[in-house]
């Protein structure tokens, strides 16, 4: 809860500043399932002034089984209140792929492991485009992790992934760093 209100204060100064960027906060098995979190979470979008549609969640696969409907009722919810919501790290969980049908999540983040696999791997490459064309027919996005080099980048665009992250792009950077190097304002 600590970081997210760390997230919220910062988006609250990014956002006074005309800088409107969305923030992404892990959401942990005990954020999710703590009766308090939506509350909490409210509040501190009121005190601080701050838009749901800054904060973004992200979600282990693994975080999702073991309570599917209070998860899906959490996600429903942050969603109303213009929250986004990604399933982080997928495809190394062991759940069933059913909660898809069903959690309104935004989008599916590909784990690491299989885009650093992708270029000696045709398996490697075969399941992230099945997981690309997945997500697609199911209306959510696609964001690979973990993205170094541009050859990676380039297959990723070619498979149809819809964004990317890693080090390609940037190490991580102090806020105001990030702000003066990605944020226009």
């Amino acid at each position: 809860a600590l970081l997210l209100e760390l997230a919220i204060r910062q988006q609250h100064a990014w956002h006074r500043a005309g800088r409107n960027c969305p923030v992404a906060v892990n959401l942990s098995v005990r954020n999710l399932y703590d009766p308090q979190f939506l509350e909490g979470f409210e509040g501190l979008l009121r005190t601080w002034q701050v838009p749901a549609s800054l904060i973004d969640f992200e979600i282990t696969e693994s975080a999702l089984v073991d309570d599917p409907q209070t998860a899906r009722d959490v996600i429903a919810r942050l969603r109303s209140l213009g929250s986004k919501v990604y399933v982080d790290d997928f495809g190394t969980g062991y759940s069933s792929l059913s909660y898809l049908v069903s959690l309104p999540v935004h989008a599916l983040k590909v784990d690491q492991s299989f885009v650093r696999q992708m270029a000696g791997s045709q398996e490697a490459r075969s399941v992230v485009a099945s997981i690309v064309s997945m997500a697609h027919n199911l209306g959510l996005r696609v964001i690979a992790e973990g993205v170094e080099t541009a050859e990676q980048r380039d297959t990723l665009g070619a498979l149809g992934c819809d964004s990317i992250q890693g080090y390609l792009i940037s190490r991580p950077v102090p806020a105001d760093a990030f702000a003066t190097q990605f944020l226009p304002g």
